[in-house]
């Protein structure tokens, strides 16, 4: 049986085009035909403006004074992870990353990473009957997202046996232009962040991340593939969309705007494109085929997606017009 997981991941495709074919499948969606914007876009030249930028060096979030262009303050990835200083054995190190010997406490029980196993510190492979003693690792760091005004680093405590990963559990840092923390996200169920799978809103209200993929002891999936938004002015979960296709694109903000995209490949002949507007709880939906003669996709834009016609026409295809829209 294998027992390792393959993650694939595509860049934006530039040779999509779209005609709707069918709803998607989401329970309680709601189908509406009228939308308004909730967010100003950024403007192309506005970065220019900011008092501060952010720039990611290898281990490392500097935070930039643009008069001055002096480093006001630094993000340590090893310093700042909550999960380099447990207190179990350390049995390794691997890049900055700690490597636990782990033993189920109060902090950390065995049911916070697994359920169902015969033994509290032990794997027992299903297939063999062999027992594997499992490790913890710290994981510095689980992804960052760098806007133009806000930082997002996400770590990701593992636990694992000597192949199989069994459990993960994350906490995210959202940082301003200056440096300062203004958001944690402490202890979430899952990995925070599947090979870039991490965007935030340009004012660190909402963070969203692709998870999923960990297995029990039985070989069975814990967390399914999805995408997860958190709303930390509410306090909670904004939505998880579940994520069926063989692969998916990483998460990015549409455009100079805090309208977020992702994008699924799925086995079938069409693909499926979200818009999600996390302010006003909308997802703009639609399947795009995977090839298409009568049209070439150009770019996506914070009002739509722009296409070239084969006689050189520049068409828009409007996310508040021409795609279905879910209220969530």
């Amino acid at each position: 049986k294998m027992k390792t997981l393959i993650f694939l991941f595509l860049p934006v495709l530039a040779s999509w085009c779209s005609e709707p074919k069918k709803k998607e499948n989401l329970p309680a969606a709601k189908i509406d035909t009228i939308a308004q914007w909730s967010c100003a876009p950024l403007k192309a030249n506005e970065q220019d403006t900011l008092p501060f930028a952010i720039k990611r060096q290898r281990g490392f979030i500097e935070f930039i004074d643009n008069k001055t262009n002096k480093v006001i303050s630094v993000f340590n990835y090893i310093e700042k992870n909550p999960y380099n200083n447990l207190n179990f054995p350390v049995v390794g190190k691997e890049f900055g990353d700690k490597i636990y010997q782990y033993t189920p406490d109060n902090s950390y029980p065995a049911d916070y990473f697994y359920s169902n196993m015969d033994e509290p510190d032990k794997y027992r492979d299903p297939e063999t009957g062999e027992f594997f003693p499992i490790k913890l690792v710290s994981g510095s760091t689980g992804g960052t997202f760098i806007g133009k005004q806000v930082a997002v680093v996400a770590f990701t405590l593992t636990a694992s046996e000597q192949y199989l990963v069994l459990g993960h559990h994350s906490t995210f840092f959202v940082l301003n232009s200056k440096g300062e923390v203004i958001h944690q996200l402490k202890h979430v169920d899952g990995n925070a962040d599947i090979w870039g799978g991490l965007v935030a809103t340009e004012d660190g209200r909402f963070i969203g991340y692709v998870t999923g993929g960990p297995m029990d002891d039985s070989g069975n999936e814990l967390h399914h593939y999805a995408f997860r938004i958190y709303d930390f002015q509410q306090g909670k979960q904004l939505v998880e969309i579940t994520l069926t296709g063989s692969q998916f694109a990483r998460p990015v903000l549409a455009g100079n705007s805090n309208l977020i995209r992702i994008e699924e490949i799925t086995d079938g002949s069409d693909d499926v494109f979200r818009i999600i507007d996390p302010y006003k709880g909308l997802i703009y939906y639609r399947l795009v085929p995977h090839k298409s003669s009568d049209k070439k996709l150009r770019k996506i834009t914070e009002e739509g997606f722009v296409y070239q016609m084969p006689d050189g026409r520049i068409v828009t295809e409007y996310y508040q017009t021409d795609f279905q829209l879910i209220k969530l």
